[in-house]
């Protein structure tokens, strides 16, 4: 029986907020740590002519600027302790908490890439090799083409049926 792993599925992104280091991603690797954000390791870099472009506009607000990231995260699990690199689109945002202009920095990060991917659908290990192999394979288009991450759950599954 598979599970779909619906947070992850549905949002593909995951936030950091107040220096938190929490993803709530489950480790690839072991699958019992959570993959804990690294912040010596972080990159950001902006798409400078987009973001030129934008701050000419009358109607310029900061929140639609675009950075792409390059981060490590760590497995919380002490005996895995696997390193996960990870690529994508960045966005920053000021939440409010109160009318007094207190709040937070929400960081979103929208990932386009993982070195291992995270697992959508769980794999048991009784699993043909093969079915795995597949299925590890669409978890790494997930977070580029959604069509062909299904294309490719679709031959595992007719692989199954064979």
């Amino acid at each position: 029986i598979m599970f779909y792993k619906k947070d992850l599925f549905i949002h593909n992104e995951f936030t950091i907020e107040n220096n938190n280091s929490h993803t709530n991603i489950t480790c690839p690797y072991c699958e019992k740590g959570e993959l804990l954000f690294d912040s010596k390791k972080e990159k950001m870099l902006g798409d400078e002519k987009y973001n030129k472009q934008l701050r000419q506009s009358p109607d310029y607000d900061s929140d639609f600027e675009r950075y792409y990231f390059l981060i490590n995260l760590i497995c919380s699990d002490h005996q895995c302790k696997e390193n996960i690199l990870v690529a994508g689109i960045i966005t920053e945002h000021q939440i409010y908490g109160d009318n007094e202009g207190n709040g937070f920095q929400e960081t979103t990060y929208k990932p386009t890439y993982f070195s291992k991917s995270p697992h959508i659908i769980s794999i048991e290990s009784s699993y043909p090799k093969d079915i795995i192999q597949l299925l590890e394979s669409s978890f790494e288009l997930f977070w580029v083409d959604k069509m062909s991450c299904a294309n490719k759950i679709r031959i595992c599954l007719e692989s199954l049926m064979d």
